[in-house]
């Protein structure tokens, strides 16, 4: 009972839908990262996790080196193993 109880209290958040030229501005970026991708650039990626057992998610933010851009999956690949949808992807920041 008292998990069911924290589990309804626990709070998350919607994923942010991009209007046409938060998409492009987003496409951009991508492109970009993509010319680079042979320096593996430093970047700091924002993204948002589903949560899951319930709707919504949160946002999550990692730095760190890309190793791989795959534009049939796609994703991104971090150093770290990470992998990340373009789907929840909300800002990408080349240091």
């Amino acid at each position: 009972y008292d998990a069911s109880i924290r589990e309804a209290g626990r709070l998350t958040d919607r994923q942010i839908d991009f209007d046409v030229d938060g998409k492009l501005m987003l496409d951009e970026k991508l492109r970009n990262l993509a010319e680079r991708i042979k320096e593996q650039p430093e970047v700091t990626i924002t993204y948002f996790v589903p949560d899951e057992r319930k709707s919504g998610g949160k946002y999550a933010e990692i730095s760190g080196k890309v190793r791989k851009i795959d534009s049939h999956e796609n994703t991104i690949q971090m150093n770290d193993g990470t992998v990340i949808d373009f789907e929840f992807i909300y800002d990408i920041v080349i240091l």
